[in-house]
């Protein structure tokens, strides 16, 4: 595995903010890691939206931007402009890609733009699904995988990847104000009473019930193990890194605000280096 020379615009925008998605991406043969970057890359504009906006409407007007900028793609009359777009559109080509999936990753990033978090449990998984979920799926996709055992399998490991990644997020939400966990165990605990430590319990209730059902998605995707397109594997090294951040998350007696909860790159990229080696996930 070697990191290329010089990166594409996608490729340091993932780099350098989704790092986990990018190390994974090193793994795919040289000719397959742009479409990842240009998928990632997508995902993270997308992401971001509820962080730059001030009012829902104008979430409401980039996410409507990229609506048009699928119907130029699914037309076969991409606009020239931005370089994540054209890098996206050659993507979609080259994979033959469903509009679905964009669709369903774009009215998620909707609910983004409302401030109620999830009721439950099946809602927030809902959620991860098809974010996470479907955009693993795309990945898996891109690398030529077609099979629906894989794509299972991907969706269910980028399921569980979304839910880890909320409760890493948890203190960074609470900062905006904002609440992405189940309020089913949750309770009444606002953005504010996180920060100030007043929902311990319940912070450690829900990341206890996050765990276990994120745990319970990689054992279905590795039920499949057998079945899956090996071409998919770097879509599916998510699933070791999720592996990592439990046992974190475990050892810390499922309190996912302490301050040493982040895992060191170096930690990562052996345990990726491991899990590749054997064409594991």
């Amino acid at each position: 595995m070697a990191e290329p020379a010089a990166l594409s615009y996608s490729a340091q925008q993932v780099r350098s903010g989704d790092s986990d998605r990018f190390l994974t991406a090193l793994f795919a043969p040289a000719e397959a890691r742009e479409a990842l970057f240009a998928l990632y890359a997508f995902n993270l504009e997308v992401a971001r939206i509820p962080e730059l906006i001030h009012e829902p409407m104008m979430g409401q007007i980039r996410l409507q931007w990229w609506r048009e900028r699928l119907d130029e793609i699914y037309a076969g009359s991409p606009r020239d402009g931005a370089e994540t777009p054209q890098a996206f559109a050659k993507t979609i080509a080259a994979g033959q890609l469903p509009r679905a999936s964009f669709e369903t990753i774009l009215e998620a990033r909707e609910r983004d733009l409302d401030p109620t978090p999830p009721a439950d449990m099946a809602s927030f998984q809902a959620y991860a699904q098809t974010t996470a979920g479907e955009l693993t799926l795309l990945a898996a996709r891109s690398l030529g995988a077609t099979d629906d055992a894989t794509l299972a399998a991907a969706r269910n490991v980028g399921t569980a990847w979304a839910m880890i990644g909320h409760l890493r997020a948890l203190a960074f939400n609470a900062q905006r104000g904002r609440m992405t966990l189940p309020r089913a165990t949750m309770g009444s605990a606002t953005a504010a009473d996180v920060l100030a430590g007043r929902a311990r319990d319940a912070v450690r209730t829900t990341a206890q019930a996050v765990g276990a059902e994120a745990a319970a998605l990689l054992g279905v995707a590795r039920a499949l193990r057998r079945e899956v397109d090996k071409r998919a594997l770097p879509a599916l090294l998510l699933a070791p890194l999720v592996d990592l951040h439990l046992r974190k998350l475990k050892s810390r007696h499922h309190n996912p605000l302490g301050p040493d909860l982040e895992i060191a790159g170096v930690k990562k990229q052996f345990v990726l280096l491991s899990a590749a080696w054997r064409n594991r996930y």
